[in-house]
């Protein structure tokens, strides 16, 4: 799983948008990490260096790796709702709409940014 990119910053107080796309990055790059190392060796400061913001920055946002460790779980349990409901709405069949979702959350469940250890 690649390094996701910072998104572009000019410097001073970011905009609304920016501070968004920044809160988009962190839980990207802080998924990427726990992914990758597991929960206890990964760090804030180094979930800060990847991402390339502060740790005053990361601290504004969450108060602790665990909280942090929450955003991500919540974000992608979102993003596995999302992506199923996409694939409940393709089918009018019960029984095959049924069989479309235990498939997609095979897929899910199976996904490198998922089993990535």
């Amino acid at each position: 799983m690649p390094v996701p990119s910072r998104p572009p910053h000019t410097g001073g107080r970011p905009t609304p948008e920016g501070s968004a796309q920044l809160d988009r990055h962190v839980l990207d790059v802080a998924t990427m990490l726990f992914v990758r190392q597991g929960y206890a060796a990964t760090s804030l400061e180094q979930i800060a260096r990847v991402a390339e913001c502060s740790k005053a920055s990361l601290y504004r946002r969450y108060s602790s790796k665990a909280a942090l460790f929450k955003a991500v779980v919540a974000a992608r349990g979102r993003h596995l709702l999302e992506e199923a409901r996409a694939v409940e709405a393709c089918s009018r069949d019960p029984l095959l709409a049924t069989r479309e979702i235990a498939l997609f959350f095979l897929d899910f469940m199976l996904r490198p940014e998922t089993t990535e250890a």
